[in-house]
């Protein structure tokens, strides 16, 4: 056992008792080192000996396993953190939720980057959580009607701020611009719908505000890694 072992397992116990954390370690190659007994459950496996030795490759669609490694790669070599970015993730029942997630370089005791290490956490994206009330405001205008694509302009306006000072508030808070959030919001709805309703795939399409059913296939295959009728058959 190497230094960086024995630092993740010290770490394992604090996450262990969370359950709704979800706490994992990677090497440079994206191979899973540990992960928490949250994550474990997550991905229905029974031990962490499970998950050693297997990358998101070998657990998500390739759209997915491609965003993730991306981010990965990114926090290791520029050795800076993501922190607290919110994304839409399936749960442990394969609802469709909103998390935030955080990854940060992992060193060893030389300073040396050896991987990522990281965790997923459920959003409080329609409550209190929000501490600052223009982005709350603007959280609630699009999710109270996910079908229009209101301009970042209009919105900005109905909170006092200028589209810029808007911008860098919600980017602050969120991690992601006013108009992802707003295509994401339109996702996650729309992923409701499939599990909830019989509707056409093209009237769900215009229903939350995309041009047609190829337009809301790319991008929901694009953010999710699924097209919304595997979707459909997965998880009703």
């Amino acid at each position: 056992m190497n230094m960086v072992d024995t630092d993740i397992r010290s770490l394992i116990p604090l996450f262990d008792g969370m359950r709704t954390v979800f706490f994992f370690v990677k090497d440079r190659s994206g191979v899973f080192m540990h992960a928490n007994q949250a994550l474990l459950e997550r991905l229905q496996l029974k031990s962490v000996d499970e998950i050693k030795g297997t990358s998101d490759w070998d657990r998500y669609p390739d759209e997915l396993a491609q965003r993730f490694s991306v981010d990965d790669q990114w926090v290791m070599d520029r050795d800076q953190s993501i922190e607290g970015r919110v994304e839409l993730l399936f749960d442990e029942v394969g609802v469709l939720n909103w998390f935030r997630t955080t990854k940060r370089p992992l060193k060893d005791r030389k300073g040396r980057i050896v991987g990522v290490v990281g965790f997923t956490e459920p959003s409080e994206v329609e409550g209190g959580g929000l501490r600052d009330d223009a982005v709350r405001s603007v959280v609630d205008q699009v999710r109270a009607d996910s079908g229009k694509r209101p301009r970042v302009g209009d919105v900005a306006m109905k909170v006092g701020l200028s589209e810029r000072q808007l911008g860098r508030r919600f980017r602050a808070a969120m991690g992601m611009t006013v108009q992802e959030f707003v295509l994401r919001t339109r996702i996650h709805d729309a992923a409701n719908a499939l599990r909830e309703t019989d509707s056409e795939l093209s009237e769900l399409a215009l229903q939350y505000g995309f041009c047609d059913q190829s337009a809301f296939t790319h991008q929901f295959k694009r953010h999710l890694g699924i097209s919304p009728a595997a979707f459909r058959r997965r998880y009703r």
